[in-house]
């Protein structure tokens, strides 16, 4: 569950990057749904709830370094150090 939920915060980082970078090219003037159409569909395919919803989203670098230390140390624990033994006859 956690590399998914990194993975869709990456996401949501990156949609809040386009969005800032369409504000700052065109100013207040231009609205959310505009940005939507002709940025975020083309390429995420999401609906425009879904959008406003990441675009709502905050302190996701923290959130994101958070959970990738968590999913480090829960690998670290699991790893093998030496591969099975099998006999097989």
């Amino acid at each position: 569950m956690s590399k998914s939920k990194v993975n869709y915060l990456k996401r949501c980082r990156k949609i809040q990057e386009l969005t800032q970078k369409a504000l700052n090219e065109h100013g207040n003037e231009i609205k959310f749904s505009a940005i939507w159409r002709n940025i975020i569909y083309p390429t995420y395919f999401i609906t425009y709830a879904t959008y406003i919803r990441m675009i709502n989203e905050s302190n996701l670098t923290a959130k994101i370094e958070d959970l990738e230390r968590k999913e480090s140390e829960t690998t670290r624990k699991n790893r093998r150090t030496a591969p099975p033994k099998f006999e097989y006859f």
